[in-house]
């Protein structure tokens, strides 16, 4: 008989995550691209706007930062150059990037997957790109 997966938490140190507190996400947030496959296309990418951060209000504020600003989201792996969305759509502690946008059409040219680690998942050995941390500020 197979037995069921059992998930196995990432832990990350104390000192990781008081420098990188934000758990990011990278979820399918975008409303004209059905993945990569669309985000090249011109009349979409203007219909979309530009790649946003989800930042819940009190991450922002916590920060300095307003709906509309520029902020750059980084760990010891990259950087991702964003606009700043607040919302309540995402809980307190939480960023989201949005999957989909080419890091080539991006402000400095990197996506959510600079960000990442390559780290592998502990059933399948993918990619575990929701175990990854980060901290966000104020672009200057």
């Amino acid at each position: 008989m197979a037995t069921l997966p059992v998930y196995t938490p990432v832990i990350h140190t104390p000192e990781q995550l008081q420098k990188y507190p934000l758990k990011i996400l990278t979820i399918k947030s975008t409303k004209n691209f059905l993945n990569t496959s669309h985000a090249n296309v011109d009349h979409l990418r203007k219909k979309e706007g530009g790649a946003q951060l989800d930042l819940h209000p009190d991450d922002a504020e916590a920060r300095g930062i307003s709906d509309g600003s520029a902020v750059e989201v980084f760990n010891d792996q990259g950087r991702v150059l964003l606009t700043a969305k607040i919302s309540d759509r995402v809980a307190r502690g939480v960023a989201c990037l949005p999957q989909g946008f080419w890091p080539s059409l991006m402000d400095g040219g990197r996506s959510a997957n600079a960000l990442t680690s390559d780290r592998l998942t502990d059933m399948g050995g993918g990619a575990a790109l929701q175990e990854t941390i980060a901290e966000v500020r104020l672009r200057t």
